[in-house]
């Protein structure tokens, strides 16, 4: 096991064990997917991911497709897109988590770890485990049609087997909710 330290986090990690793990993962999450959102990702996270973080993933085991989770929350006004994702590594947290953990900037790339895991894949379970959590407002930059927002996705799952439903804000309206006896 090897450790370091990034401000008030000490984390012990293995690197090799980590590696062996990711081995055993035949597809990563964002191909298997396989949403716009989730492709953009997966074909551009090579130009999108500041060096300085593909770094960390390397110093840690983690290949650079190593995502858990992979999850788009729109388009922002200033036309980059807003993604979460998290990582997982083999080790531990050695400084105490705060209720609001430190995070570590890499441009518009945010960082933070957590022992609370989400997700965990099988081929890490029984081990001890780090949960690196990021955010990140990326430009999109693969050729798959863009997808402004979540909303838009489901309106497409939801509208050609609802022909009444003209948006998803219909779906809100009283006439699609149960009437509900008075309360008096």
């Amino acid at each position: 096991m090897q450790w370091m330290e990034f401000g008030d986090y000490q984390i012990q990690f293995d690197r090799g064990a980590t590696g062996a793990a990711y081995k055993k993962v035949s597809v990563s999450t964002p191909e298997k997917c396989g949403c716009g959102p989730c492709l953009n990702w997966a074909m551009t996270r090579s130009l999108i991911i500041p060096v300085e973080f593909q770094e960390l993933l390397h110093q840690f085991g983690i290949p650079l497709n190593g995502e858990t989770e992979v999850f788009h929350n729109g388009k922002l006004a200033s036309g980059l897109h807003s993604y979460g994702a998290w990582y997982h590594f083999v080790g531990k947290l050695l400084s105490s988590e705060r209720e609001k953990p430190l995070t570590l900037e890499f441009g518009k790339f945010s960082v933070f770890f957590r022992s609370e895991l989400d997700l965990l894949r099988e081929e890490f379970k029984g081990q001890s485990v780090v949960q690196m959590d990021i955010h990140a407002e990326v430009p999109w930059l693969s050729n798959v049609p863009e997808e402004n927002t979540v909303s838009e996705y489901l309106e497409s799952l939801l509208l050609p087997d609802v022909p009444e439903m003209k948006s998803l804000s219909d779906a809100v309206e009283p006439k699609w909710f149960p009437e509900l006896p008075d309360s008096k």
